[in-house]
């Protein structure tokens, strides 16, 4: 079968649409098969056929093709499969705004005796640090990095070391009620 495809390909290159169009259709088909037994998700799998598709439509004609035409296409296809994976992997773990707003206005509300303990722990480390109960609370108020950047005259790198200083000192305050 893979011959006949590299034979499809030769002919699709040389400008038979008849070629082309049954080219595409055997590709269609091994993409499904193999997207389908590597991805359950019926709807994400058939969007990486079309995306491996696209790349290949678009590239056949003008790229120089060492071992297979097959080889070469089943690589494009390869590659969507992992980016599509190492996507899932890293948005495993996050949580979009609307499920983390729903679930804190729904089921939670602070209680009074944790706001008192925020405020005095907030007094508490802007005594021994001004500038990180100024990153706490400016984060607090929705300022965005790039906002709390420029009133506290830092760059990104330095705020994210501040912001996690500053957090691991609050974390400190709340469990044990010091920030030493």
């Amino acid at each position: 079968m893979a011959s006949n495809i590299n034979r499809l390909y030769e002919l699709a290159v040389g400008g038979d649409s008849r070629a082309e169009a049954d080219l595409f259709a055997a590709l269609t088909d091994r993409f499904r098969v193999f997207a389908h037994h590597k991805v359950w998700n019926s709807d994400d799998a058939e969007d990486l056929v079309q995306a491996a598709l696209t790349v290949v439509a678009a590239e056949y004609r003008t790229i120089e093709i060492k071992t297979s035409f097959v080889a070469w296409a089943h690589t494009v296809m390869k590659y969507r499969l992992l980016g599509y994976i190492q996507k899932q992997r890293r948005e495993k773990g996050r949580t979009t705004f609307g499920e983390t707003a729903e679930y804190l206005t729904a089921s939670w509300t602070p209680k009074p005796d944790l706001i008192i303990q925020l405020a005095d722990c907030l007094k508490m480390i802007g005594k021994a640090n001004r500038r990180y109960a100024r990153i706490l609370n400016m984060h607090r108020l929705g300022f965005s990095r790039k906002e709390v950047c420029e009133k506290l005259e830092m760059t990104q790198q330095q705020s994210w070391v501040v912001m996690s200083r500053a957090r691991a000192m609050l974390r400190q305050c709340i469990e044990h009620g010091d920030i030493k």
